[in-house]
């Protein structure tokens, strides 16, 4: 019985000590991603989002040789070993299934407009989101993502990160892009908007103390499109990501935000207006490590099994 209880505590130490340097991710909105469902009605902070397809709002109805772009039912920054859960949730336009939130599109919306997602986890080291910009200006701040936190049940000051729409002019820069990354006939097809001809995001960024990385999870060449602000253009069709590090980053209560529970994440539209930008949420994936708390746990209910077991063979 020594024996058992010594490789039951052995156990369970081996399994600690794995599990203390575990990351795990949690891609938010389950199986099917940031679903109507999941998000839930009138948690908006003003105005509304909406759901959308790729295809036919996002991409332009965009085709390669009379194919239009198949987007996976789930996106992998391979890069950086992150999974994002796509959505999956009812028809868009077209009858094609929506799998992206926008915000409101008329000029009549109220202006900033938020979405809020629910999260609810402990201990997140970083928070990974798939965000994109339709027709936004390049090198403005058009949105915004905050992360509201408590520390030991308080809450703290939310952190605001505003990412800089990427450039225009093929340099790397900002840390959200354009949907369409594009060439066009004329001078003017493509130069307002960011991201076009032939600019990426910057790969790292600091923002507020918070590492910021951005990379691209889809892309697709076109060599047609619909919409009529790309019209005759030429180029990709891109869904990128952006990593938000906390590292060592403290919150306003002087605690690391890597320590504290991560209540939601806000996504906002600064502009509002359907013609000035678009913000386009994909995905949001939280990575975060295993509280001590939960080691011990384990290794107290391991200890209590085998003192179990040593009194039965006891008595």
């Amino acid at each position: 019985m020594q024996r058992f209880i010594t490789a039951v505590f052995a156990t369970a130490i081996a399994a600690a000590s794995a599990s203390a340097g575990t990351i795990g991710q949690i891609e938010i909105g389950g199986t099917n991603g940031l679903t109507a469902s999941y998000i839930g009605t009138g948690n908006t902070d003003s105005g509304t989002w909406q759901e959308r397809n790729y295809n036919s709002k996002l991409f332009g109805s965009a085709t390669e040789g009379g194919v239009a772009p198949s987007t996976p039912a789930s996106f992998t920054d391979s890069a950086n070993g992150i999974t994002f859960a796509a959505i999956n949730d009812g028809t868009g336009g077209g009858g094609l299934t929506n799998n992206y939130w926008q915000p409101c599109s008329t000029a009549t919306c109220n202006s900033p407009i938020t979405l809020t997602v629910p999260v609810g986890i402990a201990d997140p080291t970083a928070v990974w989101t798939m965000l994109n910009n339709l027709w936004g200006t390049p090198g403005a701040q058009q949105t915004t993502v905050t992360f509201d936190f408590t520390d030991g049940g308080t809450t703290v000051a939310p952190l605001v990160i505003n990412l800089v729409n990427a450039y225009n002019n093929g340099a790397s820069g900002g840390q959200i892009a354009a949907s369409i990354d594009c060439v066009g006939p004329s001078s003017n097809t493509c130069s307002t908007f960011a991201g076009s001809l032939g600019s990426t995001p910057a790969a790292s960024s600091t923002i507020n103390g918070i590492k910021v990385l951005t990379g691209t999870v889809f892309s697709y060449a076109y060599n047609t499109i619909t919409g009529t602000k790309y019209a005759g253009s030429s180029g990709t069709l891109n869904l990128d990501d952006q990593g938000f590090v906390f590292g060592t980053a403290t919150d306003s209560l002087g605690g690391l935000y890597s320590k504290d529970y991560l209540v939601n994440v806000q996504i906002t539209e600064s502009s509002g207006a359907g013609n000035t930008s678009q913000t386009a949420l994909s995905a949001i994936t939280v990575v975060a490590t295993p509280e001590p708390s939960t080691i011990f746990l384990v290794l107290a209910g391991c200890g209590a099994i085998g003192v179990s077991r040593l009194r039965r063979r006891v008595s």
